[in-house]
């Protein structure tokens, strides 16, 4: 049977995009991106050739374009060719807690099933829906912060709120090796919780920048157990002394800024998220095996007699101050200096820039 020109040039089209355009994905709406996996075979073999998967929450809230009504009766004509910004990062949660329905289609709970359902069907974890993916970025592009920006709005939606189910789909594929988190909280987020997973990835990296900061803390990231942690902070705390390791340092003089970290470490429930469900279990009865914890420029140290652009300073001393006080996190947690950390292994984001 001959092919028609139109039918020639489809099959060119879906030939690229199977080769090209479907390895690297930047995602913003997740719904279309996993739409007709029931019935398109198609799909789910363009899905299997995924190797990269960024995804990124859209605005429906804030950073609005001024509306033709505001331009002619409210004079906001600066504000094209930029965005306005709004301050309720309470929004999205604030409609969820009101509507069920909602809260399901806010955090991808369609889409999220429709991908479980077709990974079930699948006869070969080689030929499943995303049998080649294994780095997953959760971007912050074009994102702002619609679940609260402190720990305490995040302790409300822990409690209000079923944990997001994207991040923890993606985190738990047996062929993810390297996961990234940009967002502090919300639909593509980790929930700020020691986790257990069945398939855990290589390394986690979580970037946000305001993590564990003394003055809040704003916000205590999440642990993974069964993988390597890296946490890229942005310090602004010194531990100062008369010495370039630190002997001369005393836990009391950490104790205001590491009190963020101390939280985070403490026994508290464990997450536990099944493919079928999700539950808590105590902490002492899950295996800290194969986990690992890599502080970045979390704590700096200085020497006050070289104080004037030292090189990095050994943390062997206060990394001891710390294995006394950690319990099961002895030899788990790590305090590096932002020299040491690699590129992320799934954005390949560099560090935050060095403060003056």
């Amino acid at each position: 049977m001959a092919t028609s020109a139109c039918e020639t040039d489809q099959q060119i089209l879906y030939d690229i995009c199977k080769t090209e355009l479907y390895r690297d994905c930047l995602v913003g709406d997740f719904d279309t991106f996993a739409q007709d996996l029931s019935y398109n075979p198609r799909r789910i073999e363009l899905l299997g050739r995924v190797r990269t998967r960024r995804l990124y929450q859209r605005d429906y809230y804030l950073l609005k374009e001024p509306t033709y009504v505001e331009l002619i009766l409210q004079g906001k004509s600066q504000f094209l060719g930029l965005k306005q910004f709004g301050n309720d990062y309470y929004a999205g949660f604030k409609q969820a807690f009101r509507d069920l329905e909602f809260a399901d289609r806010y955090m991808s709970g369609p889409p999220i099933r429709a991908l479980r359902t077709a990974l079930a069907r699948s006869p070969s974890p080689h030929s499943n829906v995303f049998a080649n993916l294994e780095r997953v970025i959760m971007s912050g592009e074009y994102e702002t912060f619609p679940w609260g920006r402190n720990q305490t709005d995040f302790n409300i939606f822990t409690s209000s709120l079923p944990p997001a189910p994207t991040p923890l789909f993606f985190a738990n594929l047996p062929n993810v090796k390297h996961y990234c988190q940009w967002t502090p909280t919300g639909p593509l987020a980790l929930p700020n919780q020691i986790i257990k997973i069945e398939n855990p990835p290589e390394i986690v990296t979580i970037h946000y920048p305001y993590m564990l900061e003394d003055w809040g803390p704003q916000w205590l990231p999440p642990i993974v157990l069964g993988t390597t942690n890296r946490y890229m902070f942005k310090s602004n705390d010194f531990a100062a002394s008369r010495t370039d390791t630190g002997e001369d340092v005393h836990f009391e003089q950490l104790a205001a800024f590491v009190a963020p970290l101390m939280t985070m470490l403490s026994p508290h429930p464990v997450l536990h998220f099944k493919s079928n469900g999700y539950g808590y279990v105590p902490f002492d009865s899950v295996s800290l095996k194969n986990t690992r914890l890599e502080m970045y420029d979390y704590i700096r140290h200085t020497n006050l007699l070289n104080a004037r652009d030292h090189p990095p300073s050994d943390l062997a001393y206060i990394q001891h101050l710390f294995n006394e006080r950690i319990g099961k996190w002895k030899g788990k947690m790590f305090l590096k200096n932002r020299e040491d950390c690699p590129p992320c292994s799934a954005c390949g984001f560099a560090g935050h820039p060095k403060k003056d």
